[in-house]
């Protein structure tokens, strides 16, 4: 079959129709959603806003914004009674089904982002009446003195809030289509790294196009310039990783051909995609310059929070995760999904597998002086599982990748004397066969060149998980903030759910491991 003969980029709201032949000569093929100018990200500025008459979402968003809403229910502040009008609307809201966008999907996405940040709106902005603690040791009955104004609508509204009637339940409003759109897009029913940074940016200048200083984020939960650069910071990563792929692309394609002019080439591409990743590790770095960390984890982290750090009932009735009103399936009664995470970046999961990173250490291979690796597939499975809730499109160019190069080989050590090591891709088994004629061969020089640059970009993202989650954890919760903190200091969670040192510490030693001279 040609290309011609693929349906490039075709995206309708049916799950089976997603299902489309793949070219095997590329990594940027249309029908993986993955562009060869824009990489992930959408090749044209995603839809700002949905068109009149297609749901009342926007309008809720908007009116949520305009309190603005706050954590745990904004008890005795002058937006409380507003807060809870805009809860109750939300709940009575019509149900409107995502056929009403006719199988566009730049229509869907943005429904799929609006959604996704009224769920967690709508979940977050209820008084903590002991949703984020496993027993119901926090959940008390309604004040006696609230019983003077229960009769009034409003004061009905309050003691149903505070009495837990509403906690970790999502109203058909927004369940339903929310159920609807993600399966149609292959994601769970929660925020993502998609709606959150892939389908959630804008230009300044349409006319400059798509360029780091022309790019803006069009929605956050709080409307500060924190938030805002917390998610800008992704959105340029993915922005500079474009180039990346072309190189993965340009090397897998010469690998193929295994001669020296093909290695001579690969070592290039190599060069460059170390000066690629130097180039993410710097983005990540700026994150510090406009993204306060005791804002970040007190006022916006809690937003982001799911079904698997959340709670509701009592006794022996207490279950965790959210309940979708109006949804029959059901892992929607009991939905442990987990909520956004930079481990969610099809981008990085890419690299990974392009450098022949073994996260899952199901690979023959001999593990470098003082490795101790983590329990047996414990952060592979994070990896995997992280992989659930990119969109489907981008979920199969990953499986592409690793069936297109896969091959299993099974070489003779690397160097005399050295353990056995085995791969299936083909970029790495040239590099092994080159270690025979040394460390310093060019193409082994600059395959461990780009595997130190991933571990430089894993070093960082440890230093900023530390500064902006593990650091603010220990410290006292600050006074304008009701947003609960950490259950257990010792072991902080990563917003995808993991124990977040352990997982980044695995990630790095894992990189590290990869390295064929030893350094």
């Amino acid at each position: 079959m040609s290309k011609s003969d693929h349906t490039a980029g075709a995206l309708v709201n049916q799950a089976d129709t997603f299902k489309v032949a793949v070219d095997n000569s590329t990594l940027a093929a249309a029908d993986f959603d993955v562009d060869v100018r824009s990489g992930f990200l959408p090749p044209e500025p995603p839809v700002a806003r949905l068109p009149d008459g297609m749901g009342p979402w926007e309008d809720l968003f908007d009116w949520a914004k305009r309190i603005p809403l706050q954590l745990a229910g904004q008890i005795g502040q002058s937006t409380e009674k507003e807060a809870r009008a805009w809860r109750a609307a939300v709940r009575n809201a019509p149900v409107v089904h995502i056929d009403v966008f006719g199988g566009d999907v730049r229509l869907l996405r943005r429904a799929n982002l609006v959604l996704s940040f009224l769920a967690h709106m709508y979940i977050h902005s209820q008084p903590d009446v002991g949703q984020f603690e496993k027993d119901d040791s926090k959940i008390t009955a309604s004040p006696a003195k609230w019983s003077l104004w229960r009769d009034t609508i409003d004061g009905q509204r309050r003691a149903d809030e505070m009495a837990g009637r509403y906690a970790s339940t999502l109203p058909a409003s927004i369940a339903v289509p929310l159920a609807e759109s993600s399966r149609a897009l292959g994601l769970p029913p929660v925020l993502t790294y998609a709606t959150t940074v892939l389908w959630n940016w804008g230009l300044i200048d349409p006319a400059k196009g798509m360029v780091p200083e022309n790019m803006k984020i069009l929605e956050t939960f709080t409307q500060t310039a924190s938030e805002r650069h917390f998610f800008l910071t992704s959105l340029l990563i993915e922005l500079h990783g474009v180039k990346a792929l072309s190189l993965m692309r340009d090397a897998l394609n010469e690998a193929f051909a295994a001669d020296e002019l093909a290695m001579t080439r690969i070592a290039q591409y190599l060069d460059e995609l170390a000066d690629v990743i130097d180039k993410l590790c710097k983005v990540l770095a700026d994150v510090r310059t406009d993204c306060d960390p005791a804002a970040f984890y007190w006022d916006i982290r809690p937003w982001f929070r799911a079904g698997d750090s959340t709670f509701a009932g009592s006794g022996a009735e207490r279950r965790n995760g959210w309940r979708f009103e109006g949804v029959e399936e059901p892992e929607y009664q009991q939905a442990l999904w987990t909520g956004p995470s930079a481990g969610q970046s099809t981008l990085i999961h890419a690299i990974d597998v392009f450098l022949d990173v073994d996260h899952s250490h199901t690979k023959l291979r001999h593990a470098k002086p003082g490795f101790q690796s983590a329990e047996r597939n414990g952060d592979g499975t994070f990896m995997q599982r992280m992989q659930r809730y990119m969109p489907r499109l981008h979920r199969e160019f990953l499986e592409h990748l690793c069936t297109d190069t896969a091959a299993e080989v099974v070489t003779a050590p690397a160097r005399p004397g050295a353990e056995p090591e085995s791969t299936d891709h083909p970029v790495r088994a040239l590099v092994m066969q080159c270690l025979w004629a040394g460390d310093d061969h060019p193409l082994v020089c600059a395959y461990d060149k780009a595997l130190s640059s991933l571990r430089r970009l894993r070093d960082e993202h440890m230093r900023v998980a530390v500064h902006y989650i593990v650091k603010q954890a220990k410290r006292p919760r600050v006074a304008t903030s009701s947003a609960p903190g950490e259950q257990d200091e010792d072991k902080v969670k990563g917003t995808g759910g993991t124990d977040l040192v352990s997982f980044l510490s695995d990630c790095r030693k894992n990189t590290q491991n990869a390295l064929l001279s030893g350094k």
